[in-house]
């Protein structure tokens, strides 16, 4: 069965307190928009796949409104399937959260030991609130589409040598046989080494400071 739209109404008197009292004239009205669905069918296939790895995807300009929709998905015996959706009014941490707490209170038993994810640090942060037992992990099809889009954007000044270049030395660290806890092996230092030393790395501030503050501050996730 579908779940219908659901309003959360914050009202802010001009003394700053929240008030779920009536709007008066004296009163600023906030609302956002939370709207989360899953059928029984859905409900079964997270049950019997969701425990082993569950993945959240974002869409982007698939509809008419200045929404956020999400799905959640799971690998089953013919495929991924969608699970969940839920839309939220603005794309933060917060609004993911609450939205995945929903779906958790529907699905007590669901607690997958892996969850994938594109990089956002509101999914990755909603995430691990509401399972903070689960690894983490960036989806290697979303990290591959950001990194070809970056390095092939004429505006970081990248030759297409170059481009190709950086795509094999960041697949490489990418690549690297992962180690349990916060080390991350010692393929990876040596690959991120190589990647530091590269011509196109010290050529190129703007590689640097990409992958310095970006991809190469999250080595646990690849």
């Amino acid at each position: 069965t579908a779940t219908p739209v659901r309003n959360k109404s914050t009202f802010v008197g001009n003394d700053g307190i929240d008030d779920t009292a009536a709007i008066t004239d004296n009163c600023s009205y906030t609302q956002t928009l939370l709207w989360v669905h899953q059928t029984e069918w859905q409900r079964e296939l997270l049950k019997r796949y969701g425990n082993t790895i569950s993945l959240i995807d974002a869409t982007y300009k698939t509809t008419r409104y200045d929404l956020a929709l999400f799905f959640i998905c799971v690998r089953t015996n013919v495929g991924y399937s969608v699970v969940a959706e839920f839309v939220v009014q603005s794309e933060n941490t917060e609004n993911i959260q609450e939205a995945l707490t929903v779906l958790k209170q529907w699905n007590t038993d669901w607690n997958p030991q892996y969850f994938m994810s594109d990089y956002s640090e509101a999914e990755l942060s909603a995430v691990e609130a509401v399972f903070p037992s689960t690894k983490v992990y960036l989806c290697d099809f979303h990290r591959e589409q950001a990194w070809v889009r970056w390095t092939r954007d004429h505006k970081h000044g990248l030759s297409p040598v170059e481009a190709e270049e950086l795509l094999d030395l960041l697949r490489a660290c990418a690549w690297a046989p992962p180690v349990d806890g916060a080390d991350p092996g010692l393929q990876y230092r040596a690959a991120a080494s190589h990647l530091k030393n590269s011509s196109t790395w010290k050529n190129h501030l703007a590689v640097r400071e990409w992958l310095t503050n970006k991809w190469l501050s999250i080595p646990i996730r690849r």
